[in-house]
């Protein structure tokens, strides 16, 4: 891996691009994904770092064509990757299941963030 690859020295930075960054030096090359928050700036993040290193980064119609596109990249032999929210993670289950049958690796980072659903109360300090 070249410098340009890996980011050296110290930065300030969000779980999401560090999530990107984690994904780059394990040598991801190719990213998939359809821009949902909370896991958009996974996706802004490899859409800026991808082309830097000579990957490609396909924005998708859907979650489905997602985890589609990623395993093709897989079956290609390039490591792949995409990120999604809790829904998108169920819209992709039926192909992840299909594909786990055929023991093909990539990966997906599942973004969550906390909502006013019931306990989540308990997070916040009184009074907010």
């Amino acid at each position: 891996m070249t410098a340009k690859e890996v980011r050296t020295g110290t930065h300030f930075m969000n779980g999401d691009e560090a999530c990107c960054e984690a994904a780059l030096a394990a040598g991801c090359r190719f990213f998939a994904g359809y821009p949902i928050t909370p896991a958009t700036e996974v996706a802004e993040s490899m859409s800026r770092r991808l082309p830097e290193i000579g990957g490609i980064y396909i924005q998708m119609e859907d979650e489905i064509a997602s985890m589609a596109a990623i395993l093709g990249a897989s079956w290609g032999g390039v490591k792949s990757m995409t990120s999604t929210s809790g829904p998108g993670f169920s819209l992709m289950m039926e192909i992840s299941v299909w594909a786990s049958a055929r023991k093909r690796p990539a990966w997906s980072a599942m973004c969550s963030a906390p909502a006013p659903a019931r306990d989540c109360r308990r997070w916040w300090p009184r009074g907010t």
